[in-house]
């Protein structure tokens, strides 16, 4: 109508008014088009209000909680699933609510981060959300999108939560089972119908400990072929699936050195009635199947077992015993059950053994040791016993384990074994073990007492072995110990330390019965021995020690008899000595000389000189003894009787005596040059030279090279070289002669007491003594000796030489007794070589 109204008034309008007519109709036209838009806005409003309810309808009604937040997350809308999730009153309650209000700050943080990159990818996933509502736990899966709006400011984001609580749980209790499957010591495994492998615990790998790890793939190809087989045939045999199946596989490494058991419980898998597959539970059996092997080796060895064992209660009485025990003890079972096993105790030990015995086991549980018990027949055996409380760590024992090993047999065999080690087999002393030992237990006991130690050497017993042979040695040792153990006190004790040599302990004599002790002892040793038949003569001398005095342990003690021993032998045999500290001073003089010995040639120490020796008959020299003179850089002028006998201790004798040879072979080979005289010299020959055949064979070497002279030599040997080794001797003397060498006997009369060697030896000369012509006005004896000697040597066709001539009174004496020649002071003193040779080798070539 307004229109109308409009347009009845343009018609008045004049002609004038044109432009206007014209504006107004553009208004009209404007304003016509505006109704056409403002008609389409309604019907566009209508259509946006019908999907607003549209989706206000599906997001009221989305099975989901879902809620829109602005973005300083404060909840704009929310839905009925959130409602009944989130266990609100209303929906309006999560309405202008900060999200901070309804999870905790770690939550929103990932909201926040989720909301930051839905900007960018318009819809983001957010994986288990933990909300706790009312003591409950919910697990959600969160979407997020974002919804562009017309400003920042009307920016907004949709939450949707997909609830995951149960699965979540489910997941978790499904792990919570395969962790506990794995931790099992049993392992498991399933198969479908087409024995595909569908799973299997984790603890198959510590069980059989594979070269790679197991998979659904490779397992059955990894597993012992034992049990794959196992597991291969149940699984693909239907029929026999039906059933349970139980077997124990045993398994060995490639060297078969350690085995293992499994034990496979094959049975089948059912769903709904049906067999839909078969599992397997794995164990590893070897722990139990060893207890029963061992428990059945336990009850065998109780039964069948070679040594002895009782069971007792907590009181010690028997409640069982095994066949061995009634061997061992000679009781039947019935005998002993229910007695006290104290019935086994022997009157062998006292009482503290005992309480020592008990002290152990309350104390450890266990006893262990050496005990004598009584057998049946009331005769003590010797045992080795054992006790065991049961339970071992229980503060009162249910019972006691009693286990016993008869070890008669061995303690006789310990017996003979200790005969052995500690006593000598052929007189039954004690050895130097025993004495060492013995020794040790009296110089480390509570209460010491003095003991003397008395080393005894059988002088000349080598002899009375060579001449008569080994048996007779040892009856001779024998009948020597039988007379010392005479001698001895029931605290004393005698010791054989090898060969000749003894020594007896003598506990807590008084130093003043030592000497009385000694003096029976060499009486009884030097009086003759009867034995088959034949009279035996040696001696002894002794070396004394005493402790504390001379030492406080074995070495000491037996170093220092040894060495008063050694002072005796030197001192003519036949006697004893103390230990003294001087003893040492003449040993170490001893130590000395050798080591001057060994260097005095090359310094040229050593050098010869010349004893005439004159034809009784006209006073000619026809020979002389050439002696050795060491005049030492260190020591001074040094006797011959004092530095043979270190150099025949040593290996030194042996350069001494060529030394001597070739230089006297020199001589005598300058004296033929310049006299057509054949003088013979003479030269001291040790035993050992004759002995050591490799020496000897040096001096047949140097013989050799000279035979041309040979002729011209004499050796002189003491008696005491036929003393020993007496065919071995004789062939050597044989050997000297076959190159012209004449044998003299020096000192004849003083040494080897048998004279059957001069009839067999290849000897040449007699040498008298200087001990017998010295003194031979003195004692009627040496004049007879004297006279005996000479005619001896004459009706063995032997020259007879003197030695020693000192007076005229001597030397008409000897002459008128026949003696052949005479050597001493009366005619000259040893002298140089030129001055020999001035006296006596008057030159007869020009």
């Amino acid at each position: 109508m307004e229109l109308a109204r409009v347009d009845e008034a343009l018609d008045k309008l004049d002609k004038k008014s044109e432009p206007i007519k014209h504006l107004i109709q553009s208004i009209q036209t404007y304003q016509a088009e505006l109704e056409f838009q403002n008609a389409e806005l309604i019907e566009k409003g209508d259509e946006n209000n019908s999907l607003r309810e549209h989706y206000f309808s599906l997001f009221t009604n989305l099975p989901l909680p879902a809620i829109t937040i602005d973005k300083r997350l404060n909840i704009l809308e929310s839905n009925l699933s959130a409602k009944s999730h989130f266990l609100l009153e209303s929906v309006s309650e999560f309405t202008q609510k900060s999200l901070y209000r309804i999870f905790d700050f770690e939550n929103v943080q990932r909201i926040i981060q989720g909301i930051i990159q839905s900007k960018i990818a318009k819809e983001t996933k957010i994986d288990h959300l933990f909300l706790k509502k009312n003591d409950k736990t919910y697990v959600f899966n969160l979407f997020i999108n974002y919804i562009k709006g017309t400003s920042t400011v009307s920016e907004k984001y949709m939450l949707v939560f997909e609830d995951i609580s149960i699965e979540h749980a489910f997941i978790k209790q499904n792990a919570l089972f395969s962790s506990v499957l794995d931790s099992a010591s049993d392992a498991l495994i399933a198969l479908d119908n087409m024995a595909n492998i569908t799973t299997f615990s984790n603890n198959l790998q510590r069980l059989f400990k594979p070269r790679t790890p197991f998979t659904k793939q490779n397992l059955l190809a990894e597993l012992p072929r034992k049990i794959a087989d196992i597991i291969f045939n149940y699984a693909g045999n239907r029929a026999s699936r039906k059933a349970r199946v139980d077997k124990v596989v045993e398994l060995s490494n490639d060297k078969m050195e350690m085995s293992q058991w499994f034990r496979i419980n094959c049975f089948p898998i059912n769903k709904d009635g049906e067999v839909i597959g078969a599992g397997f539970m794995i164990s590893d059996e070897s722990h139990y199947i060893k207890r029963e092997r061992e428990l059945e080796l336990a009850i065998r060895v109780f039964n069948e077992g070679q040594q002895g064992i009782v069971v007792t209660d907590a009181n010690y009485c028997i409640l069982q015993a095994n066949k061995a025990f009634e061997d061992i003890f000679g009781y039947a079972e019935e005998e002993i059950i229910g007695q006290s096993a104290n019935l086994l105790k022997s009157d062998y030990h006292d009482v503290s053994f005992f309480e020592r015995k008990w002290s152990d086991i309350s104390q450890r549980g266990e006893w262990e040791g050496e005990i004598w018990n009584r057998h049946k027949d009331g005769s003590a055996c010797a045992q080795w016993m054992s006790v065991s409380a049961h339970p071992k760590d229980s503060a009162i024992p249910s019972n006691y384990i009693l286990v016993f090993r008869d070890i008669s047999h061995q303690k006789m065999q310990e017996q003979q074994i200790s005969e052995l080690v500690y006593y000598d087999t052929l007189t039954g002393c004690g050895n130097r073990r025993l004495l060492e030992k013995t020794i040790e237990s009296l110089t480390n006991g509570i209460h010491k007492e003095g003991f003397a130690l008395f080393f005894i050497d059988l002088d000349y017993f080598k002899l009375i072995n060579d001449v008569h042979g080994h048996d007779m040695g040892d009856k001779l040792l024998k009948a020597a110990t039988s007379r010392l153990k005479r001698l001895i006190r029931e605290r004393d004790e005698i010791f054989r330390l090898g060969g000749d040599e003894f020594l007896v302990l003598f506990n807590g004599l008084k130093e003043d019965d030592m000497e009385q002790k000694a003096m029976m002892i060499l009486d009884a040793a030097k009086s003759p021995y009867n034995i088959e038949q034949k009279q035996l003569h040696i001696s002894a001398s002794i070396g004394i020690s005493q402790y504390p005095k001379d030492g406080e342990d074995f070495i000491t003690l037996l170093k220092h008899a040894d060495a008063a021993l050694y002072e005796a032998k030197e001192s003519g045999r036949r006697g004893f000595r103390f230990f003294a500290p001087s003893i040492f001073s003449s040993m170490q003089r001893k130590v000395n000389l050798e080591q001057q010995l060994r260097s005095c040639m090359q310094r040229d120490e050593m050098s010869l000189v010349y004893m005439p020796i004159l034809d009784c008959t006209n006073l000619t020299c026809e020979k002389a003894e050439v002696l050795l003179r060491w005049t030492s850089g260190e020591l001074g002028h040094i006797l011959p009787q004092e530095f043979i006998p270190v150099a025949e201790k040593s290996d030194l004798i042996h350069y001494i005596t060529r030394f001597v040879l070739e230089r006297t072979l020199e001589a005598i080979r300058h004296l033929n040059g310049i006299s057509d005289r054949r003088l013979r010299l003479s030269i001291n020959v040790s035993v050992l030279d004759l002995r050591n055949e490799a020496f000897f064979r040096t001096i047949l070497k140097l013989l050799e090279q000279n035979c041309d002279i040979s002729g011209q030599l004499i050796f002189e040997l003491t008696e005491n070289v036929f003393a020993d080794d007496l065919e071995r001797i004789k062939v050597n003397m044989n050997r000297l002669k076959a190159y012209g060498v004449s044998i003299s006997i020096d000192d004849f009369g003083t040494s080897y007491s048998s004279l059957s060697y001069l009839t067999t030896l290849p000897i040449d000369e007699l040498k008298i003594d200087r001990e017998f012509t010295s003194n031979l006005f003195k004692n009627e004896n040496n004049e007879k000796i004297c006279k005996a000697v000479c005619v001896m040597a004459h009706s063995l066709n032997y020259s007879c030489v003197a030695e020693g001539v000192e007076t005229e009174q001597q030397f008409d004496w000897l002459k008128e007794a026949g003696c052949d020649f005479s050597q001493g002071f009366l005619h000259r003193r040893p002298q140089t070589f030129d001055k020999f040779i001035e006296n006596y080798a008057t030159p007869t070539k020009s």
